[in-house]
């Protein structure tokens, strides 16, 4: 089921965002008319070299330590991010909806990055391997929250924890792109910064950007809801 939706609808989805955010030449200074020519990502010595320094000098452990420092300063504890108190505040005809103390632990859990590896001349393949399967369950991605729902008019005054728990998580994509180099020559340094009017600069030296291939999967995962797993609940209920 999750192969089949993230591969259909969630893989059209993407493409078709895409597809609205590349015709954006309007919000970027014009370019210098000049020939085309695309990146060869298989032909390119610049591309293999960062490729190397992402995938092999940083590598999951690189990735892993900077999470490690950034999340420890945040949060105080390494790999952990922790928002306590209301961070979602919504109301819609009377009804309104809490989303409070926020805790994600696990992120430096990274054990595989292989990011924008050439397949093809204008083919590029990422994997992402994170929370590595354990017994003990030690490594998982976790996320807990807490949902409160209100309406004054009911008397409606709900609140739940939900925690969400994953380990061997795998994600593969393949993706078609054609970068012009001319166009990537013409940017200015302000146009690589994700400000509102040129968050699309880059994506106007693309052509041809699309998800080719899109698949998710993981060997663990586990929803908790005021203390009850729903798969044990599920599991219990299908063996009676």
């Amino acid at each position: 089921f999750i192969h089949g939706v993230v591969q259909g609808p969630v893989r059209g989805a993407i493409n078709g965002l895409l597809s609205a955010a590349i015709p954006w030449p309007a919000v970027c200074p014009e370019h210098v008319e000049h020939d085309v020519h695309f990146i060869d990502f298989l032909e390119s010595s610049l591309w293999a070299s960062v490729t190397h320094v992402i995938n092999d000098v940083v590598g999951a452990e690189g990735i892993n330590a900077a999470l490690d420092c950034i999340t420890e300063k945040s949060s105080g504890i390494a790999g952990t991010i922790s928002k306590p108190g209301v961070f979602v505040d919504f109301s819609l005809a009377g009804l309104e909806l809490l989303l409070s103390d926020l805790s994600i632990t696990g992120l430096d859990g990274l054990y595989n990055v292989s990011l924008l590896t050439p397949t093809g001349h204008y083919n590029l393949s990422s994997s992402l391997g994170m929370a590595p399967y354990k017994a003990d369950h030690s490594r998982d991605l976790t996320v807990g929250l807490t949902i409160e729902v209100l309406d004054a008019r009911l008397g409606l005054d709900e609140k739940v924890h939900v925690s969400l728990s994953l380990a061997g998580l795998e994600a593969n994509t393949a993706t078609r792109i054609k970068l012009d180099k001319g166009t990537l020559a013409d940017l200015q340094v302000y146009q690589l910064y994700p400000q509102a009017k040129t968050r699309a600069c880059v994506l106007s030296a693309a052509s041809d950007f699309e998800f080719a291939h899109l698949e998710m999967a993981v060997a663990y995962f586990d929803v908790v809801i005021n203390n009850y797993s729903l798969p044990t609940v599920y599991r219990d209920m299908v063996a009676t």
